[in-house]
Order: C-alpha cells, then structure tokens, then sequence
C-alpha cells in the first residue's frame, strides 16, 4: 500500500486543524497525530511542499481521505465564493488552504456540546478525560468511547472530568443516543429538519447543532454563528443580529450552498485581523 502525498499548496495542514472544527490532535516538530472515533493517522510534513499520510491499507486511505474531504475540488468552492464579495474573496485566499473535516458523527456531537462558552485547552482537556476514562486502547492511542461505552458514565462523573454545568447535557444526550436517538438518521434528513432534531437534544442550541452538521454531516448549508462570525457580519457586513429570520434569510442568500465553507473564511480573517 503505497504512502498518501499532498501537495501543501492546496492543502493547508495547520489552517485545517487550527481553524476550530476539531480537537483530538496535536503537533510535535513537523508530525501532526489526529485522532477521529478509533482511528489515528501520523501525517509528517516532507520536503518540497508535501505532507505524508503513511497509509497502511485501503480502509485507511479510504477514511482520511473522506476525513480531509480530498476529493472536493475547493477551487471551485472558492472561485463561486469569490463572486459573493470582497471581503469574502480576501478570506477566502488567505485561508484557501482550508477543507471541511468529515468527521465522527458522534466525537463530533460530544465534543461540540462540551465547546459551548469554552476555550479550546478546556475542551481538549475535557474530550481527553472523557477518552481516558471509557475509550479503548488502541495500539499507541486511546480511542474516543462509543455511546454504550458511556452509558455508565454519570453527571457527577462528568463533572469531576471538568465538564461543569454541561455534565447535565453529556449524560442526557447519551442516555437519549443509548434509548434510541439515531444520529445516522440525520445523513437522510434535510438540513432544516436535521437541524431541528439535533435542537431536541439537551445542551445543543443554534450554533452548536450548526458546527456538528458541517464539521460532521458535511452540510455546507450549515453558518455556526459564534463570537467572531458576529464581529464579521455586524462590522463587515452591516448586518445587527436582531432577527435571527432575517440573519438566516441573509445568510443563505448571501452565502449560498457553501455558506459553512464561506463561515470557516470569516472566521479566521475574524480571529487572525479583528482582535
């Protein structure tokens, strides 16, 4: 089985991992490890502008390939999106290097529930808990636990692992994933109704079902508004997020089909130029 080469030029490894959408991986020198439900992939940084996936079978190349949504052409992404506005066609250069993870469904979910008013050292050291708590040891990692694998797991024990207030939500939306909520569905639904039933689930509001619906589902309809994406369209955009009909409305027109890939834009430039 033959090595997986990427060109960096089109492929932006710290962008993509910098960007928010994940948080099970890490860096030491020029490898990156990242780490998706029970699987791992060492991707090494190699002269002459290339990363190295070392694949070592089919089923590997086939999942991070899917993970790293390899087989979008984002050319044509950011060429519709250039179209839309300056400020966009600025984001969308900068940051081109940038793709949206295919990831899994449910590490996706938790972690996100978990992300809700947190910062990113809180969040990693929360999902870290909570693998070396219930996850599988794998050879040289301990995989992100099943829902049967933290059925036993209580609010109290969330809140010893740091979780706080959102100890209630974690055992809930596990408990409602364990007596029958069928995540897979929501691949088959609409983005609308797909949306409204993550929001039945315990600690998952707007932004938070938006984020597991791009980053998991690959709905691109899909526009997380968090802090910074707030920044952008109130100071860029002119737009006071008073309605959040008329926000919605001028989100899909605006932004279109690949709005979630337009958000990611913005809020890098946001994170990056608008502190």
């Amino acid at each position: 089985m033959e090595d997986l080469l990427i060109r960096t030029e089109e492929f932006d490894i710290d962008q993509i991992l910098e960007s928010g959408q994940a948080f099970r991986w890490s860096r030491e020198g020029d490898t990156y490890t990242v780490l998706d439900s029970d699987r791992c992939v060492h991707i090494k940084r190699v002269p002459e502008g290339h990363l190295l996936f070392p694949i070592l079978s089919e089923s590997d190349l086939s999942y991070w390939r899917n993970y790293f949504d390899l087989d979008t052409d984002y050319s044509e992404v950011i060429s519709e999106l250039s179209e839309k506005d300056s400020i966009l066609k600025e984001s969308a250069s900068e940051y081109k290097g940038i793709r949206i993870l295919r990831q899994d469904r449910f590490q996706t979910l938790i972690s996100f529930i978990i992300s809700a008013n947190n910062n990113i050292p809180r969040i990693r050291k929360i999902i870290d808990r909570i693998c070396m708590s219930r996850g599988r040891q794998m050879d040289g990692f301990i995989a992100f636990p099943t829902p049967e694998e933290l059925s036993s797991v209580s609010t109290e024990d969330y809140m010893s692992m740091g979780a706080g207030y959102r100890a209630d939500y974690l055992s809930s939306t596990v408990s409602d994933i364990n007596s029958g909520f069928d995540i897979d569905s929501l691949n088959e639904m609409s983005y609308e109704d797909a949306k409204k039933r993550l929001l039945t689930l315990k600690g998952i509001g707007p932004k938070v079902a938006d984020c597991i619906l791009l980053f998991a589902y690959h709905r691109t309809e899909a526009f997380p508004i968090d802090t910074w994406i707030k920044k952008v369209l109130e100071v860029l955009y002119g737009r006071k997020l008073m309605n959040r009909k008329e926000t919605e409305t001028f989100i899909a027109e605006h932004f279109g089909r690949y709005a979630g890939i337009a958000q990611q834009y913005l809020f890098c430039h946001a994170r990056d130029h608008m502190r």
